[in-house]
């Protein structure tokens, strides 16, 4: 009885610490990125940021619900810009949502244009049979692509699953997000690159985020 009263004593007095834990893990990321850059490229400290400056994105920063169709996606699209979704705007304004969704995008660009995703350049073709070419860096890259509700899967030529997106499409601005992991594999798969450090650092810490994917946003020719 005496072993039983003291497990359940040590239990109890575990909660609050477990819940600390659950409470600093979501806040990991954006202390770390917040520490590795204290300013935007307009000079103004990401602690001051507000939800204004990521829901002035035409998605919000939040990831596509609605289905989509080989009419909406076949055409050609140039990557103009980075893309930090969350699941919900629910988690979007949790733990610092808003500061590490900028920071974030900040870094993403940076590591994105190694890959070859340069602004204005780089075009992804998806084509009515379902196969996509994605042109980075002079060169091409082609593949296959199945739609599935509000979702993309990438396959390679030979019909080896890459990864999966979520699209999201609003006038002639589409926007595909992965899950952190996934991008990386995209992206390497896309340019036929290594791994990149700071996209593999990127990925590994929007895993402690929760609901956030890292993409691209494009623009429709």
């Amino acid at each position: 009885m005496k072993k039983l009263f003291y497990v359940m004593l040590i239990a109890v007095a575990t909660i609050p610490a477990q819940c600390d834990a659950q409470s600093s893990l979501k806040n990991i990321l954006g202390n770390i990125l917040s520490s590795s850059s204290n300013k935007s490229t307009t000079g103004t400290d990401t602690k001051n940021a507000t939800s204004a400056d990521v829901l002035s994105s035409i998605f919000n920063n939040v990831v596509g619900t609605k289905s989509i169709s080989k009419n909406n996606i076949v055409g050609t699209w140039t990557y103009s810009e980075p893309a930090v979704a969350f699941s919900s705007k629910n988690l979007l304004s949790q733990a610092g949502g808003v500061i590490a969704a900028n920071t974030v995008e900040k870094k993403l660009g940076s590591a994105l244009t190694k890959y070859g995703f340069t602004s204005g350049t780089s075009t992804f073709i998806f084509a009515a049979d379902s196969t996509f070419t994605a042109k980075l860096k002079n060169k091409a890259v082609t593949g296959k692509y199945s739609i599935s509700g509000s979702t993309v899967t990438f396959y390679s030529k030979l019909g080896v699953k890459m990864a999966t997106a979520n699209a999201a499409i609003k006038s002639n601005a589409l926007q595909l997000t992965f899950k952190a992991d996934k991008l990386l594999s995209f992206a390497q798969y896309a340019s036929t690159l290594s791994a990149n450090s700071t996209l593999t650092t990127i990925s590994k810490l929007a895993k402690n985020y929760d609901g956030m994917q890292l993409g691209m946003q494009f623009s429709k020719k």
